[in-house]
């Protein structure tokens, strides 16, 4: 009873805390309409190339790169969040000249990683560690799924997009580890203490 509970407190928070992930997205996403170079996307179904393989895909990307946080709590929010990364794509519903795919940036991974420090860090650092490291597992399955993709990776300093191709997701993929390994480590040494 008490594990059954502990697996549902568990599948809870996750849900809360990727609700508030989208937000943040969809938040960080709507500065976009205040920027230059803005254009209207479309409707992201039309336009996006979402398909069953593409969320599946960013899903089983997250779970295996959530091995590096040594927990299938932290391993799912990992599999999560990259998918929940895509909420700045309901903007384009609404038809307004905007930026689009801006939370496929680093300066979104700097301020959600920010924002869940302030919220979680003194309690898990694992949680900001995996906000960041989705973006660039994100980046990782779009650029290996279609083979090269555009990001505008360093708004909103410029609106320029950048496209990356061949074996960048093994870079981007390498980096998202890298941050959720060593944030994990720490927050375990720190748990010891």
């Amino acid at each position: 009873m008490i594990l059954k509970n502990k697996i549902f407190t568990d599948l809870f928070f996750i849900f809360k805390i990727s609700i508030l992930y989208g937000f943040i997205s969809f938040g960080f996403s709507t500065f976009s309409l205040f920027l230059p170079d803005t254009f209207i996307v479309g409707n992201p179904l039309l336009v996006s190339g979402i398909s069953f393989e593409h969320v599946v895909g960013h899903i089983v990307w997250g779970l295996a790169a959530g091995i590096a946080t040594f927990s299938i709590k932290y391993a799912l929010m990992c599999g999560i969040f990259p998918v929940v990364l895509d909420f700045d794509h309901f903007l384009q519903f609404l038809e307004l000249e905007m930026i689009p795919r801006m939370s496929h940036s680093v300066f979104f991974g700097i301020i959600v990683f920010i924002v869940l420090m302030i919220i979680f860090g003194k309690k898990d650092l694992r949680i900001p560690a995996v906000s960041l490291a989705s973006v660039f597992i994100h980046i990782s399955f779009d650029i290996f799924l279609v083979g090269n993709s555009k990001f505008p990776i360093f708004v909103p300093f410029t609106t320029q997009f950048f496209t990356f191709g061949g074996n960048y997701w093994i870079i981007f993929l390498m980096i998202g580890i890298i941050i959720l390994f060593v944030l994990s480590v720490i927050q375990l040494k720190k748990n010891n203490f």
